[in-house]
């Protein structure tokens, strides 16, 4: 029972570290990158130097997605009261209000600005700050693998997924101005159900790699308006066949996190669909968003929210399976003439993921010309001999096993 009773404290005593801890962290890896850079010998160094560029790279990490975020609901609930004004404003005046806001936290007050004002500008600053804190977690985690021109996509998809957030977030403030104890709730069930997709379906944890189950945790609770996914620094090949000989190749190699960041983003695009449809169910008397906007209008900015998640996925999937990551050949989901087949893991363990629907299309010559009808009536005969699997990936056979 004692223990328990720490916890406050241990949480109290976090909180007020953090920022001290940050600037270990921070002149830790300036002090290691400049001993590394001048030493003749730079094997002495290297491991040390990894070690703080990961430490750098998971506050930076944490920051973003807990403090930034946080920041954003907050100017978004803010600027939510006037959400009628500025929907009467163009584009080019929000680009307008938004610079003067930002331009008067540059200038410390120098400039004046309508509280509107701020609150744009401050939800600029955080938005910025999450993208940019996010996206350059990708390149100092992967340690030179992923160049400044190869994140184009990911900026892309972070951006689209803030959008969207903002989107729906503000059209539930500004029918439910509320914020106690709405969105204490509302977080706790985003963050259960990101807990669940994340403890269950990301093998962090079961690895044996650099502080696995510190990125774990920090994995659930950065995923607060973005996916963000860390890695740990996994040990060598001859580490696993020494400590973990039950282990096969294909366990080490093929761990595709397709499934997971799947149900991320599905999962986002309930909670947005939820939020952005909230004026239609709240009380007629108390529903502003109703009675400013209407029905014609609501409905519009409910598939602005659904094409923006759709956009926002699509250029994760761009990034992830064909530009910017190292790992392309084993992201994402095989797609054949008669099976579509995935790794995904599931609680230690990586599984296979094969779907069947033909036999016809096996005996076919890879070269031949096969008609749209041809298709189409091998497609119709295999729906009736379709077949879903899900093996460990240690129980596969070579044949059954996706060449990505």
């Amino acid at each position: 029972m004692s223990v328990f009773l720490l916890y406050p404290v241990w949480i109290s005593m976090s909180i007020v570290c953090a920022p001290f801890f940050i600037l270990y962290v921070a002149a830790r890896n300036v002090y290691y990158k400049f001993r590394h850079r001048r030493a003749t010998k730079k094997n002495l160094f290297r491991r040390h130097l990894q070690k703080s560029e990961y430490l750098w790279g998971i506050s930076r990490t944490a920051e973003a997605g807990l403090e930034s975020c946080g920041q954003l609901i907050l100017q978004v609930w803010l600027v939510s009261s006037t959400f009628k004004q500025l929907s009467e404003v163009s584009f080019t005046g929000i680009i307008d209000m938004t610079y003067n806001g930002f331009i008067h936290f540059l200038s410390f007050s120098a400039k004046p600005a309508t509280d509107v004002e701020r609150s744009l500008g401050k939800m600029f600053m955080s938005l910025v700050a999450l993208v940019f804190g996010v996206s350059a977690c990708y390149r100092t985690l992967k340690r030179g693998a992923v160049q400044m021109s190869n994140t184009f996509f990911i900026y892309c998809s972070l951006l689209l997924q803030l959008f969207a957030r903002i989107f729906s977030i503000g059209l539930y403030f500004f029918a439910v101005r509320s914020f106690f104890p709405a969105v204490p709730i509302l977080l706790a069930i985003h963050f259960s159900a990101v807990f669940a997709i994340k403890w269950s379906f990301e093998r962090a944890r079961h690895t044996h790699g650099m502080l696995a189950w510190l990125v774990s945790f920090v994995n659930i609770f950065a995923s607060s308006l973005v996916y963000v996914r860390i890695v740990p620094i996994e040990k060598s090949s001859a580490y696993y066949k020494q400590k973990c000989p039950q282990r096969s190749s294909h366990q080490v190699q093929q761990h595709s996190t397709f499934f997971v960041q799947s149900l991320f983003f599905l999962l986002v695009l309930i909670e947005n669909v939820a939020l952005a449809s909230t004026p239609f169910f709240v009380g007629q008397h108390t529903n502003r968003a109703l009675a400013c906007l209407g029905r014609e209008t609501l409905t519009k900015y409910v598939f602005i929210v659904v094409s923006l998640c759709a956009a926002s996925w699509v250029c994760h999937v761009m990034y992830y399976k064909y530009m910017g990551h190292p790992w392309t050949d084993i992201n994402g989901p095989y797609c054949g003439q008669d099976s579509f087949k995935f790794f995904f893991h599931f609680c230690g363990r990586e599984r296979l993921f094969d779907w069947t629907w033909g036999g016809d299309a096996r005996n076919v010559d890879p070269g031949a010309r096969v008609s749209l009808k041809d298709r189409m009536g091998r497609l119709l005969r295999g729906c009736s001999q379709c077949q879903l699997n899900c093996k460990a990936v240690d129980e596969c056979e070579e044949a059954e096993l996706p060449l990505m």
